[in-house]
């Protein structure tokens, strides 16, 4: 039954795509990422969409996986798949460099300064890209919307290293693998790592070291402690990954509670104290905080305050709509994920019980944030706030789909392959 609604819920997305993709609509803006290309990408998409659809495509994707390929051909085929990437970044890279925050950024990175805009929220990663442009893009000529377009494509092999691990860390057979790496990676938010003027790439990166790490960790692969460091790493790139505190939390306590004490301690002392410390390095604008606490408008009424850019409240049935679309944008498996992941055992060992648990708390706070943060310049703006949220129950409900994925069926690899294509 699962697997049937799940083919359902994949045939449902793919029909929207095709459809806002010949016919946009601002009902399905997270679905039409084709509508405003030539004709050649446009047919492209159709055709992938429509070879999605036949699970008989899907398997014969996944054969290849099954047994594993040696060391020699995996090692050619993920060189092969980066270069791949790191064409369409350049093909598709973002159009549009001067709208918005990104035009404050761009300038202030010209000048050698931080933006008021981001200092508060992503100091690290505004420093990376500011070093980066006074050492060696000035030097060389380059812009600072170059910088970017450079340091996004090393992250963004960066971030599909990771979720090829992460990935193998959540799940055992090749299918189950593979729907993981395509529900959590093929999504909208690689548009973060296309030369995008904005941040949010640093922070989903170390963000998804952090569930990597903290993953091993609970199988003792990986001490608590460097979970720890890479927690304070990704609030660092970006404040949203402080919503993922109840899973540091839980990773701590349960190491203090299986006697890994001396690591969990450590873990304890290291956040605030590395933390502190990289703020000071940083030169961390402390004074902006009192001003962030005091903007009105961040939540949705009627947990915040109605103002000029609040366009609707949390019950309205737009925001849902806008919600989906933005979830559907980043993680366009997601509804697949989650109808698998639907009344599925998490496993019966102690360690997959520990990471349900884990991943669950990863995913709980960006959930809720998604949820009630208002979108103040409207959400098919905004929509790269929610990128990271939409990662975290990507990660959950795909580890979540994978222990049915134990003696995968044709129809599971046929899904699988389906979203590695789509």
């Amino acid at each position: 039954m699962q697997l049937r609604v799940a083919y359902a819920l994949l045939w449902a997305v793919l029909a929207l795509r095709a459809g806002a993709t010949l016919f946009p609509s601002s009902w399905l803006w997270g679905l039409d990422s084709l509508a405003d290309r030539g004709p050649a990408l446009k047919a492209i998409g159709l055709l992938l969409f429509a070879a999605s659809a036949i699970p008989a495509v899907g398997r014969a994707l996944l054969r290849p996986l099954s047994p594993p390929p040696a060391r020699a051909a995996t090692m050619l085929s993920a060189g092969a798949g980066i270069g791949i990437f790191l064409g369409v970044l350049i093909l598709l890279r973002s159009g549009n460099p001067l709208l918005g925050d990104a035009q404050t950024y761009l300038s202030a990175i010209d000048k050698g300064v931080r933006s008021a805009g981001a200092a508060h929220r992503e100091p690290l990663s505004q420093a990376v890209v500011i070093g980066f442009h006074r050492l060696v893009s000035a030097p060389l000529g380059w812009s600072s919307h170059a910088s970017f377009v450079v340091l996004e494509a090393a992250l963004g092999v960066g971030f599909l290293l990771l979720a090829h691990r992460l990935s193998v860390a959540l799940a055992d057979s090749p299918a189950a693998r593979a729907l993981a790496f395509g529900v959590i990676a093929l999504g909208g938010g690689l548009h973060l790592f296309a030369g995008y003027p904005e941040f949010y790439g640093f922070g989903l990166t170390a963000f998804l070291l952090f569930a990597w790490l903290g993953a091993r960790s609970l199988a003792g692969d990986s001490p608590v402690a460097l979970a720890a460091l890479a927690f304070v790493l990704a609030a660092l790139c970006h404040a949203q990954a402080l919503f993922a505190a109840p899973a540091i939390g839980y990773l701590l306590i349960k190491g203090w509670l299986d006697g890994r004490r001396r690591d969990a301690l450590l873990g304890i002392v290291s956040i605030p104290a590395v933390g502190l410390l990289a703020l000071i390095l940083l030169r961390y604008p402390f004074g902006d905080l009192a001003g962030e606490a005091a903007r009105e408008g961040a939540f949705l009424p009627p947990l915040g305050r109605w103002t000029a850019r609040t366009a609707y409240g949390l019950y309205s049935p737009v925001h849902l709509a806008d919600l989906a679309n933005a979830l559907l944008l980043a993680a366009p498996g997601l509804p697949v994920a989650l109808a698998l992941a639907w009344r599925a055992k998490a496993g019966t060992d102690a360690i997959a019980r520990r990471r349900a648990v884990f991943l669950a708390c990863l995913a709980v706070g960006p959930a809720l944030f998604a949820l009630v943060a208002n979108p103040q310049l409207g959400m098919a703006r905004d929509w790269d706030i929610f990128v990271l949220p939409a990662v975290a129950i990507a990660i959950w409900s795909a580890a979540t789909a994978a222990g049915g994925f134990a003696r995968p069926s044709p129809g599971h690899r046929g899904l699988a392959g389906a979203l590695l294509l789509t």
